[in-house]
């Protein structure tokens, strides 16, 4: 009798364990704050405070209905969702991103 309680007080023991260990090491749900020391999951907002990206040159290849760029051609041939005001399609950019956000401004030239 006493063996058979130990067995499966020591078999509710492991499955405990192992379901904690689970639980620990899954991704954290979108819309919950980050656990302090463990490092950003991408697709997260950024913490405030998050420094902005390096600047990338961009080719703006959509604009919306008030003439705004809304997404763009990076450098690796990539699209790019983008908020840009005032930009025209094919015109020269560049690109920052903060957060999940990317904000551009129109690259002039002087002549």
């Amino acid at each position: 009798m006493l063996r058979k309680i130990g067995k499966m007080f020591g078999g509710a023991m492991a499955m405990m364990c192992l379901v904690s260990t689970l639980a620990i090491a899954q991704t954290p749900t979108p819309g919950m704050p980050p656990t302090p020391g463990m490092p950003p999951t991408p697709g997260m907002p950024p913490t405030p405070g998050t420094p902005p990206g390096p600047s990338v040159p961009m080719v703006c290849t959509r604009i919306d209905m008030s003439g705004n760029c809304v997404e763009a051609k990076a450098p690796d041939e990539k699209m790019v969702i983008v908020q840009g005001e005032g930009i025209k399609v094919g015109e020269k950019m560049t690109c920052v991103t903060v957060g999940s956000t990317t904000t551009c401004t129109k690259v002039t030239t002087m002549k």
